[in-house]
């Protein structure tokens, strides 16, 4: 997918908003691709590449006169990336200057909705190429409101988006929870709630703990006063607690509530926080004794799971996937204890890809997590994948479907 193409001998490309949310079946999208035999220059400046794995191409041979400048543009995927952002097709040649680049989220206002205006703590702000100011006369801002020909406008100070796709598995005497990692540079910190009935305030005496960007929990005096939100919405008086993002680090993060407080249901609310003490709407997800991963966009309901059944397997999620699939599957509280299982991937022509289990295992309900490797760690390619369960033996044998995206 290619939003434009530089065929030239010589040109510019500068203050431009590029934001393209391609469909999970597409790879990389080619926002810029240089397609010149016989090129002199190309200067790239002060643009922002976002959207799903966006990419600058050159297609052939970079003469060895040619001057190629990419400076100062920024670089945000909303998904891990494995190839460079900048690179070639085929040929030779080089680069000479590739610096003051940003790779983080630019913070758009409404990307989905056409709002490519920058939000208040945007990397972009005041980072393009200095020599250039804005119409206000401060140092441009990368992206098509910048420069000389861009606006003057009053940066949004918008609350950060509510974490993604939460999702919680019960797994013996502990829950694990997961989410997609928020990207805005202005993130201060998660706060998870607790509570036992799903309407319990969010409050100091539900919150269960503090984590920042990796989900690490934060261990601070700080975070030991009440939780208390101002009229505004914005938390009152917030640790300034900003780690390093890095946007090829983005994925998928997990917790683990080893203690739950009730052995029936847990509820649990995640909300983040930035640094202007502006706090996110509420991701939820419920779990109890024996029910199958809850979202918080309520696309799963909670089954309760009878312990003195039959083995059972349940359909992995996410599917299709591409960093991180979890296998959730229950044994019966029957026959030999523990019993051996096994947990197997393979591919279409019935190859073993990988072990996930080969163990004894108690009653009840288990998660197994498949990273799309083999047996040797290393990646797989995207395509139709089965797993099998198989419980004492011949007893229960079962398989599901899943579809690993790369």
């Amino acid at each position: 997918m290619t939003e434009i193409v530089g065929g030239g001998v010589a040109f510019d490309v500068a203050f431009n908003s590029f934001y393209i949310d391609a469909p999970w079946t597409v790879t990389y999208t080619d926002i810029l691709s240089i397609g010149s035999r016989a090129l002199d220059h190309a200067y790239i400046y002060n643009n922002i590449f976002a959207g799903r794995n966006p990419r600058i191409i050159f297609y052939y041979s970079i003469p060895d006169t040619a001057d190629i400048r990419i400076i100062y543009n920024c670089f945000y995927s909303n998904y891990p990336m494995t190839r460079p952002h900048i690179g070639q097709i085929d040929g030779t040649g080089t680069i000479d200057s590739v610096y003051g680049n940003v790779y983080a989220d630019p913070m758009f206002v409404d990307p989905d909705n056409g709002d490519l205006r920058l939000q208040k703590g945007s990397p972009c702000i005041d980072a393009g190429a200095p020599w250039i100011l804005d119409l206000d006369g401060t140092r441009s801002d990368i992206g098509a409101f910048g420069g000389p020909g861009g606006s003057v406008y009053l940066y949004q100070d918008l609350p950060p988006k509510s974490p993604a796709n939460m999702a919680a598995v019960r797994d013996s005497n502990r829950v694990i929870l997961g989410w997609e990692r928020n990207s805005e540079s202005d993130f201060l910190h998660y706060v998870l709630f607790r509570a036992t009935e799903p309407d319990a305030p969010l409050d100091s005496e539900h919150v269960l703990i503090y984590l920042d960007r990796l989900a690490r929990p934060i261990v601070s005096d700080n975070h030991k006063r009440p939780l208390v939100f101002g009229g505004d919405g914005k938390q009152l008086d917030p640790e300034q607690y900003i780690p390093m993002y890095i946007v090829k680090d983005l994925r998928r993060v997990y917790y683990v509530d080893w203690y739950p407080i009730d052995t029936s249901v847990s509820y649990y609310t995640l909300v983040a926080v930035d640094s202007s003490g502006l706090v996110s709407s509420a991701s939820t997800a419920a779990v109890g004794a024996g029910l199958v991963p809850a979202q918080n966009s309520g696309d799963h309901e909670g089954r309760p799971y009878d312990s003195s059944g039959s083995a059972s397997l349940e359909p992995n999620y996410p599917n299709p996937f591409n960093a991180t699939t979890a296998i959730v599957y229950s044994l019966p509280n029957i026959g030999a204890q523990p019993a051996p299982v096994r947990l197997t991937v393979y591919n279409i022509l019935g190859e073993k890809v990988k072990s996930l289990v080969d163990d004894n295992q108690q009653p009840g309900r288990h998660i197994a997590y498949w990273d799309g490797t083999d047996q040797q760690g290393q990646p797989v390619a995207s395509g139709v994948y089965f797993y099998r369960l198989e419980v004492s033996g011949i007893e229960f044998v079962k398989s599901g479907k899943m579809v690993a995206l790369k």
